[in-house]
């Protein structure tokens, strides 16, 4: 069937969709129209509002860029998307982690990976929301998303832990994904939220120690704080 065929098909089914589910404002909950995506005009200028200028230094030699500070309204839809279901907002959220890398990392890079969650987690919420996060980066820096990492065991959530426990709870955690190449390459390691950086430091000592030239870290949002 060609294309007109196709929009014949789509147009009144989307037109269906809309009606029983009208698209809602990610943030805010308020109805917006498809074209304007999953933010209201409202929210847009909101998030302009706690924006992060400047990558935030986790340790000598390893960087992290965010589009954003942990504040609200921007908190309160990252727990929709990573405890309740929203993995669609993965394609939003990831291409605002894509610009600020951009902007606050010199780069290059060779490829992009993730910090990944254990099986279990995985299991427990059926998708892993950094490599949704790292999928339109990789797409926007024209780059292979790659899986370099595994987690080894099950952890506590950092997010119930003080920074003294965030570092011991990541300790030993990590490992190199059989078979991943990271000899010489200078990587883009993406996650959600930066707080103490104990995930992020833990994952790049582990590429690192197999060889990777370079480790660059870029998140959605550094915790609030981190704000100066």
């Amino acid at each position: 069937m060609g294309a007109t065929g196709e929009n014949i098909l789509t147009t009144p089914l989307r037109a269906l969709r809309n009606l029983l589910y009208p698209p809602k404002c990610a943030l805010c909950g308020c109805l917006v129209r498809e074209r304007d995506g999953l933010l209201c005009s409202d929210c847009r200028q909101t998030l302009t509002q706690v924006q992060a200028a400047e990558p935030k230094q986790i340790r000598a030699g390893l960087l992290c860029s965010a589009p954003f500070y942990y504040q609200e309204p921007l908190r309160a839809a990252f727990l929709r998307y990573k405890f309740q279901g929203k993995d669609f907002y993965g394609s939003m959220f990831g291409a605002y982690v894509a610009q600020a890398a951009r902007e606050q990392l010199t780069g290059p890079f060779d490829l992009v990976t993730w910090a990944p969650l254990s099986k279990q987690r995985l299991r427990e919420r059926d998708y892993d929301q950094a490599r949704l996060l790292a999928v339109p980066v990789a797409r926007a820096f024209g780059l292979p998303l790659v899986r370099t990492l595994k987690k080894v065991r099950n952890t506590k959530p950092q997010s119930s832990l003080n920074g003294r426990e965030r570092q011991e709870n990541a300790r030993n955690v990590y490992a190199l994904y059989p078979g991943a190449q990271v000899q010489g390459k200078r990587i883009l390691l993406v996650d959600d939220i930066l707080t103490t950086g104990s995930t992020l430091s833990a994952c790049a000592d582990v590429l690192l120690e197999q060889g990777a030239a370079e480790v660059s870290c870029a998140v959605l949002a550094r915790h609030a704080d981190e704000e100066p």
